[in-house]
């Protein structure tokens, strides 16, 4: 199954014909694309929907077009592409997640499109593991928030696609497939996460 990918401008584009569960602002359910964005400067949470309704305006996408957004440069993006999976990360990590009250936004963002069509829970399984190796990730990274451990920034997102014919039920620990994703998830957001921190440092809280 080929996917094509178009770098053009603060975006790429990842053009496949799947369905989608994603925690991006929008965006999931049967689509056709997939979007990575580079903010040129913060935006209010108020004005992201007109943001994202312009970007997929330009385009010609579809409304229902996950759109990940970032302050990271998309030219740090991780990559790796295989006979069964893509994935895609961005990681700007400079502010860790916590429920103590840290409200301040940074974001790790994580793609999946698994080349396989989902039968029974197997896109809520992906989901799981998916939001897991990025959670590893962070902890390897020593994400803390005070002595707290962090699972990522307040404002990360997920977004597993599958797009295939031939079906598949379980993939997530313990299965062949499912294991070598979480290992690409784990390395891509590693080494998007300390290439972060080594540029830009970040705040571990009090």
């Amino acid at each position: 199954m080929d996917i094509k990918i178009v770098h053009e401008n603060n975006n790429v584009i990842f053009y496949t014909d799947g369905v989608a569960l994603s925690s991006t602002i929008s965006g999931g359910g049967h689509i056709r694309s997939i979007v990575f964005n580079t903010l040129q400067e913060y935006i209010q949470e108020d004005k992201f929907d007109l943001y994202i309704n312009k970007i997929l305006e330009n385009y010609g996408l579809g409304a229902n077009t996950p759109v990940f957004v970032t302050l990271v440069d998309i030219n740090h993006m991780k990559i790796i592409n295989t006979e069964d999976y893509l994935i895609a990360v961005t990681a700007g990590i400079s502010e860790p997640a916590s429920f103590k009250g840290n409200r301040k936004p940074g974001t790790i963002n994580v793609m999946v499109i698994v080349k396989r069509k989902p039968e029974g829970n197997a896109m809520a399984d992906m989901f799981r593991v998916a939001t897991e190796a990025k959670s590893m990730a962070a902890f390897a990274l020593g994400l803390k928030f005070g002595n707290i451990p962090s699972p990522g920034t307040v404002s990360d997102a997920v977004c597993v696609v599958f797009a295939g014919e031939e079906g598949i039920r379980y993939c997530g620990f313990g299965t062949a497939l499912g294991d070598k994703i979480i290992e690409s998830i784990y390395d891509s957001v590693y080494a998007a996460g300390k290439e972060y921190m080594e540029h830009h440092g970040h705040n571990n809280g009090t």
